[in-house]
């Protein structure tokens, strides 16, 4: 039982680390405390456009049928809520932080 929910973690967590990871950037070579500013707001504004358009209801569908997927070979209820959990952060997750955070740049 605990592969399969393994599996099923990775299954959700791994297309969301890669598209992280590709849109990180930092330059060795000037590195003071402003370098690199303007790129990484150009990888948030990536980001949040990714998670707003449609590649962010594609993540949360594909989450929502794992969760569903989980819950029907489990015969259990939380695998659908988890769906539903990462299908929200998924449509409203980057909404959410930016209004936390007040901004969606750095002005350092």
């Amino acid at each position: 039982m605990k592969t399969n929910k393994a599996v099923a973690v990775l299954a959700v967590l791994v297309p969301m680390a890669l598209a992280t990871g590709a849109a990180v950037a930092y330059d060795a070579a000037a590195d003071t405390a402003t370098a690199g500013t303007s790129e990484m707001n150009d990888a948030l504004q990536l980001l949040i456009s990714f998670l707003d358009g449609p590649l962010g209801t594609i993540f949360a569908i594909v989450a929502f049928a794992v969760g569903l997927g989980i819950s029907a070979v489990t015969q259990s209820m939380m695998g659908i809520a988890g769906g539903v959990f990462v299908a929200l952060l998924a449509n409203y997750g980057a909404s959410i932080i930016v209004g936390v955070t007040g901004a969606a740049e750095s002005n350092v």
